[in-house]
């Protein structure tokens, strides 16, 4: 019998569930402030499922994008979620809807013309 020398993996799975994809970055960025160290993987493996699985194809991207470094990758995630939360009104003939920025980056305003997305977009008015 051969035995082989273990190499042990340390693996981040995400969760679905719409909103939780929000705390699962806070609960990231702890993570990477307390294990993160320069020039070593902070994952071997990153999965999820749903919103999980969007929040680690954003952290895998960073880290290909940056010659498999993790740094900065607690900043990347955050920054989708600061965009998606940040409110952006949007209104039209299905009512009124509060979009992040990337609400802005929509299939619906990618479908219409620049004249057509305006009359969905409410402007804000200050007190």
């Amino acid at each position: 019998m051969v035995l082989l020398a273990s190499t042990t993996q340390t693996a981040l799975i995400l969760q679905g569930g719409g909103a939780l994809g929000a705390y699962e970055a806070g609960v990231f960025k702890v993570l990477y402030d307390r294990l993160y160290e320069t020039g070593k993987p902070l994952f071997d493996i990153v999965a999820g499922t749903s919103i999980g699985a969007i929040n680690a194809a954003i952290l895998v991207s960073h880290v290909i994008k940056n010659g498999n470094s993790w740094k900065n990758a607690d900043k990347a995630l955050l920054d989708f979620w600061q965009r998606l939360a940040s409110p952006t009104p949007l209104s039209g003939a299905y009512g009124e809807f509060w979009f992040g920025e990337a609400g802005e980056d929509t299939i619906l305003q990618k479908s219409l013309s620049q004249e057509d997305w305006k009359m969905y977009i409410r402007p804000q008015t200050q007190s």
